[in-house]
């Protein structure tokens, strides 16, 4: 039988997931109903293999399925980001399953739309990066 901790800690996991992927899934949906400037992007980051939607649905798929391992594996330093990130890509899939396409509508100059998904995988994996530099030093520093 579970602790009350790991019940409190196992359901924060769940609500951090489902928020994501509510937010995330509402805007894009307000963004499409209203007809607002955004792109179907067919392809995978920066519209790249745009033609090839199994490559875009496959390597998102992959994501996912690879995060959820590393949740499962890894020290709990990296649950946090991880989670942010499955739940980015699980909205991303969503898109790809349903919409064939991602949709992307934040515009800024000459950097390709993008949208809450992508800025919070980007973030995610940048901060899954330093945090694994910074236990890699302390790593060092001990032996």
């Amino acid at each position: 039988m579970r602790s009350k901790g790991t019940i409190k800690r196992t359901l924060w996991e769940w609500i951090l997931l489902f928020t994501i992927i509510f937010i995330d899934q509402t805007v894009k949906l307000f963004v499409t109903i209203n007809e607002k400037d955004y792109v179907l992007n067919k392809g995978v980051a920066f519209g790249i293999f745009g033609k090839e939607i199994p490559i875009g649905l496959l390597l998102n798929l992959f994501g996912v399925i690879l995060t959820i391992f590393m949740i499962k594996l890894e020290d709990k330093t990296y649950l946090v980001p991880l989670l942010i990130l499955l739940g980015a890509g699980l909205s991303n899939l969503i898109d790809r399953v349903l919409r064939e396409g991602v949709v992307d509508y934040i515009n800024i100059g000459i950097i390709p739309s993008f949208n809450i998904a992508d800025l919070l995988i980007t973030t995610s994996l940048i901060i899954v990066t330093i945090l694994f530099i910074k236990n890699r030093k302390s790593v060092r520093n001990t032996n």
